[in-house]
């Protein structure tokens, strides 16, 4: 799920009548001033993303055209316009990862052990490849405005995910200048925690806030190599908490224990809590996939102009999704 760069708009794909046939996907589209859904056919799309005011991208083809997208201005009448996309040395998926600016940043896969990352731009549907680029768990996010005085990319991913000694590479993207800039993490699992043994680190979110910055949650933990699987290894763990990036450092916000975060302003801010199910630590008898994807939504006005108490709103969020500040 996105939003149009404008605001404006809700973004999915989801299939149409119950059928999970890709033959029957469709693109979405909620007006949120209105309430007004609208629904588009729109077989073999898997991916989208939106680089200016109402303009989307869907990554679209069968697996037979792995490189066409579909270009929708939303809210207007005139036909979606395809193209057959360039991506260098890409042999599989290619993923939108974040836009901002009519640009957008992709990854390709490239071979069975990586890809490269690849820089779309909406003008010209022009391809420009950006190197190698070794995929995990990627999540990245994008501003039009941001602390380092214009537009701004955030791509993150995880090294080495599921074992215990893993870590998370976050690098700041000029999308003009296409110049990568590496953050420091260090103080999020610091050698004091790890002590002898080698740590880890996870994140389940990562967001620019109204604010400039980049913001993400972040949880670590310590190894124990004395056991034998990865998750039974994580020891000490220290729950998901929120973390800003100052400068090119990260500093913790706040102990507060939180999946994601959306400031509201004068309201406040909405909270997700879902269970980090880090190390063994999940209560025996649940349904897994349920109790580690699922959390509550709540809403925070601790920090409201007239503050309230934190107060819960929904139950069953798998995430939460806002305009691009």
């Amino acid at each position: 799920m996105i939003w149009t760069a404008s605001g404006r708009f809700v973004v999915f794909i989801s299939h149409l009548n119950g059928n999970y046939e890709p033959t029957d996907h469709a693109l979405i589209y909620i007006d949120a001033q209105t309430g007004a859904a609208h629904s588009i056919p729109c077989p073999y799309c898997w991916d989208v993303t939106s680089p200016s005011a109402d303009t989307v991208l869907v990554k679209a083809g069968s697996s037979n055209d792995q490189n066409e997208v579909e270009q929708y201005n939303l809210g207007a009448s005139a036909a979606p316009k395809t193209f057959d996309l360039p991506f260098v040395n890409t042999v599989g998926w290619t993923q939108f990862l974040a836009s901002v600016d009519g640009l957008t940043l992709a990854y390709g896969t490239t071979s069975s052990s990586g890809g490269d990352l690849q820089l779309l731009s909406q003008n010209n549907m022009g391809i420009r490849d950006l190197g190698p680029y070794q995929d995990g768990y990627t999540w990245a996010a994008a501003s039009p405005t941001t602390a380092y005085h214009g537009p701004e990319m955030a791509i993150m991913s995880s090294t080495d995910p599921g074992a215990c000694a893993s870590e998370m590479e976050i690098y700041l993207v000029d999308p003009v200048s296409v110049r990568f800039a590496a953050t420091d993490t260090s103080a999020i699992v610091s050698r004091a925690d790890v002590t002898a043994s080698r740590g880890g680190m996870a994140s389940q979110a990562i967001w620019w806030g109204s604010d400039g910055k980049l913001h993400a949650t972040f949880a670590s933990w310590r190894c124990d190599n004395t056991k034998r699987d990865e998750s039974s290894k994580m020891i000490d763990i220290r729950e998901s908490t929120p973390w800003v990036l100052e400068g090119f450092t990260w500093q913790q916000e706040s102990t507060t224990v939180e999946t994601a975060e959306q400031p509201l302003g004068s309201m406040g801010k909405l909270t997700l809590d879902i269970p980090s199910c880090l190390g063994p630590t999940v209560p025996k008898g649940v349904d897994i996939t349920t109790y580690c994807n699922e959390g509550d939504l709540y809403l925070d006005g601790s920090g409201a102009s007239s503050p309230q108490a934190k107060k819960l709103i929904a139950q069953g969020v798998i995430s939460m999704s806002a305009p691009a500040t």
